[in-house]
C-alpha cells in the first residue's frame, strides 16, 4: 500500500540472523522508497531493514496502535534501509502456498485487464487482497467514507469462508443421495 513518502509492504515467514525462530515475529511492516512494483504476492525478499516494536499509546486512553497491529499479527514495524530484492527459489515452485498466490496474481491480472483502473484496483483490493494499486487520493476517500474494513478484511478471508461453507455443504449433500436428488 502507499503512504505519504513511499510504499508499505509485510513481510511472513522472517529468517533473521539476530532473532531466534520463536523471537522473530511473525509478521513485519516495513516501509519503503524504493520501488517495489516487481515484487508479487508470495515472492521471497531479501531486505535490510531498521524495526522496533510498535509504539504503545502517547497519552492515556489514545489509540493504541501496538494493540491493533497485535491483532493483524504484526509484531514489528519499520523502514528499509535497503533495496528489496527478490530472491529466486524452485523449492517455493512447488509448494501450495505457490500455486494459491499464482492463482491470486491470475484473478488480480484477469479483474485489471477486464475494468478501467481505478475500479480494477479497489476490486483487486477487496478480492484478492492486493491494495498497492489504488491512488492515495482513492485510498483516502475510502479511509473517509468508512469503507477502509473492507479492503483490510479482504475478500480473500470472505471468499475462503464461503468456499468452506460450500464445500461442506455440498459434501453433505452427497453423503445422502436421497437429500442431493430432492433439494436444488
Amino acid at each position: 500500500t502507499y503512504y505519504d513518502d513511499g510504499q508499505r509492504i509485510i513481510l511472513e515467514n522472517i529468517y533473521t540472523d539476530n532473532l531466534l525462530r520463536y523471537e522473530t515475529p511473525k509478521r513485519i511492516r516495513i516501509n519503503t522508497k524504493s520501488d517495489i512494483s516487481s515484487v508479487q504476492i508470495g515472492d521471497r525478499v531479501l531486505v535490510r531493514a531498521s524495526i522496533m516494536p510498535p509504539p504503545e499509546p502517547i497519552v492515556p486512553g489514545g489509540f493504541d496502535f501496538a494493540y491493533y497491529l497485535y491483532f493483524k499479527e504484526i509484531g514489528a514495524i519499520g523502514f528499509a534501509t535497503s533495496k528489496i530484492s527478490i530472491l529466486d527459489d524452485e523449492d517455493r515452485q512447488t509448494s501450495f502456498w505457490f500455486y494459491v498466490n499464482k492463482l491470486r496474481r491470475t484473478i488480480a491480472e484477469k479483474i485489471s485487464y477486464n475494468m478501467p483502473l481505478p475500479y480494477s484496483a479497489i476490486a483487486n483490493g477487496m478480492m484478492v487482497g492486493d491494495a498497492s494499486q489504488i491512488s492515495k487520493n482513492d485510498f483516502e476517500i475510502i479511509r473517509v467514507s468508512g469503507i477502509a474494513h473492507i479492503i483490510a478484511i479482504s475478500g480473500m478471508h470472505i471468499v475462503t469462508v464461503v468456499g468452506m461453507v460450500f464445500f461442506t455443504v455440498r459434501f453433505l449433500l452427497i453423503r445422502f443421495g436421497d437429500m442431493a436428488l430432492r433439494l436444488n
